[in-house]
């Protein structure tokens, strides 16, 4: 059901026991109107999968509806003895949408949980509105409840931690953290560098293949052609069409060979893009290419 897979539900329905198909069936009456199906659920004796139930379907609802999902749950909640890391988990769906939307009162609700009980989403919608509103309290402990798939994710949570840090007084973790993430070549990598005026250049220490037979190869082909023709005459969308279904092609080599090739043909965009599919972080070029340096300069 949490996977989405109803129908497969449904055929394995009849082979659960028969005191548990009820279950079944309120899960589906609540995975498919929350709004509805929960309260109609009050008058039943508290149990743990009831209260799975409905954390399920408040959530869910939170992600379409989040202000009718907050006015169930404000009735819901003193009707069952949800645990904290139910009620987290509510509250942290109902708060990250608030964040999501600017709301004011995002923060005082999300930071009135405890860190390790919010969800991923909420820890990172808590720390992008207080430092919004230099709120810097709050972003040491979220961001340290973090967890993200890539490694290169963390220094942008990181750095915002150090921030925090450094405007809380302790200047030294601050400067050592800013140190450590200086290394990373990324964008909040760029800027810690600035925090402690260390080089760019440190960030791009990796050896670069040489691609221009590869570059000039890719350049013959007519999928290729037919992309540099399309942006000629405004038709970015259809070029982006055509560059992706090229790319699909492509080992890592020649994506790579690709994304030079977007840049020297002055469609960025696509050299980011193309590189970031690559997942060549290292490269910086490619990463942020630097154009209209001169007049950006004069200006």
């Amino acid at each position: 059901i949490q996977d989405g897979q109803v129908s497969t539900v449904n055929m394995l329905a009849s082979f659960v026991p028969a005191n548990d198909q009820a279950w079944v069936q309120t899960w589906l009456n609540v995975r498919a109107n929350p709004a509805t199906a929960i309260p109609g659920l009050w008058g039943q004796a508290d149990s743990d999968m009831l209260r799975e139930i409905i954390v399920y379907g408040l959530v869910r609802l939170a992600d379409k509806q989040y202000k009718t999902s907050d006015s169930v749950w404000q009735q819901t909640k003193a009707k069952f003895k949800f645990t904290p890391a139910q009620i987290a988990e509510v509250e942290s769906a109902i708060g990250a949408q608030l964040a999501m939307r600017r709301d004011p009162s995002a923060i005082g609700r999300l930071s009135a949980l405890e860190p390790r009980l919010r969800s991923d989403t909420a820890n990172q919608w808590l720390v992008r509105m207080a430092a919004s509103t230099n709120n810097w309290a709050v972003i040491v402990p979220a961001v340290e409840q973090i967890t993200v798939q890539h490694p290169h994710e963390q220094t942008t949570w990181q750095y915002w931690k150090a921030r925090a840090l450094e405007q809380l007084g302790k200047v030294t973790e601050a400067k050592a953290l800013y140190t450590q993430l200086a290394a990373e070549p990324s964008f909040h990598g760029f800027l810690a560098a600035d925090r402690v005026n260390l080089p760019y250049k440190s960030l791009d220490t990796q050896p670069k293949p040489d691609n221009k037979q590869r570059v000039q190869g890719l350049q013959q082909i007519a999928a290729l052609q037919r992309v540099r023709e399309w942006y000629a005459l405004g038709n970015g969308a259809q070029a982006r069409k055509e560059w992706l279904r090229t790319l699909k092609l492509m080992d890592k080599n020649g994506l790579l060979a690709a994304s030079e090739l977007a840049l020297a043909w002055n469609i960025p965009h696509l050299s980011i893009m193309t590189a970031a599919k690559a997942k060549e972080w290292d490269n910086v070029n490619l990463r942020f290419p630097l154009l209209n340096v001169e007049q950006a300069q004069a200006q």
